[in-house]
């Protein structure tokens, strides 16, 4: 089988990195005051709340969050773009846990495992034995990532107004989280993010992250169980005797 580019492999770090650099902090804080007059809410997103009603909002969900030590849920992500004659779809499974430990493994269309053990990333393709290998004190990418989903347990309306004007709608049941990038590194790539929960759940149960270019990436969470039994190396890697690092001298990811 013919090696695939290490290219090729750092998409799942770029993914989750370009989806989730909101949650890094910046010098100023600045939530959008949406006032007394308060414009219509975009089609499909509901009546948008007040800032009264957005900070309660978070209350509740930071008081549903207490005690959540980690999370699993099943992941489906649905990519379109301007240039692609179809969808891209791909699922598997997420663990988090507190700190800063991950492990995802999606499974269709391809076979990714993707571990944190709270110090390093690996990203692991088992069909082509090949893996790559960041260290988060030195690959800025990969921190952000880890911090995402390390923050989805404890969010803060604080940090994402450092980077983001936040907005708010509710629909049926569903809160809307609407944030628009003001500057920086999220600005260039990304126009907007929303961010579901449902009125009484502690976590999401979806997310759209939509590109400066027309592209779109919805990810879906479902059968979601808080502080599941875990095995004692869910977040452990052993690079198999027959697998290479591909990244050994890569210095292209942002440091």
């Amino acid at each position: 089988m013919t090696s695939m580019p290490a290219r090729y492999l750092r998409k799942p770090v770029v993914v989750m990195a370009g989806m989730l650099l909101f949650f890094l902090p910046s010098p100023a804080l600045s939530v959008e005051k949406s006032g007394q007059a308060m414009a219509d809410a975009p089609p499909g997103q509901g009546r948008r709340l007040n800032d009264k009603e957005i900070e309660e909002a978070f209350e509740k969900i930071k008081t549903l969050q207490a005690g959540l030590d980690s999370a699993s849920a099943n992941i489906r992500q649905t990519k379109t773009n301007p240039i692609l004659k179809k969808p891209l779809i791909s699922e598997g499974t997420v663990l988090l846990k507190k700190p800063n430990l991950l492990r995802m493994e999606m499974k269709r269309p391809e076979h990714t495992i993707t571990i944190v053990d709270g110090r390093v990333m690996w990203v692991f393709r088992p069909d082509t034995k090949e893996a790559l290998k960041y260290v988060l004190s030195e690959q800025l990418m990969a921190n952000q990532a880890v911090k995402f989903f390390s923050s989805a347990m404890n969010i803060s309306l604080e940090e994402l107004g450092k980077k983001f004007k936040v907005e708010m709608f509710e629909d049926a049941g569903v809160w809307v989280l609407d944030l628009t990038p003001k500057s920086g590194m999220a600005a260039k790539f990304l126009s907007k993010i929303r961010i579901y929960f449902k009125d009484g759940a502690p976590l999401p149960f979806k997310h759209e992250v939509i590109g400066k270019k027309g592209n779109l990436t919805v990810m879906e969470f479902s059968d979601t169980a808080l502080n599941p039994a875990t095995a004692p190396d869910a977040f452990t890697f052993t690079l198999p005797k027959d697998a290479r690092i591909t990244n050994t001298f890569d210095e292209e990811a942002p440091r």
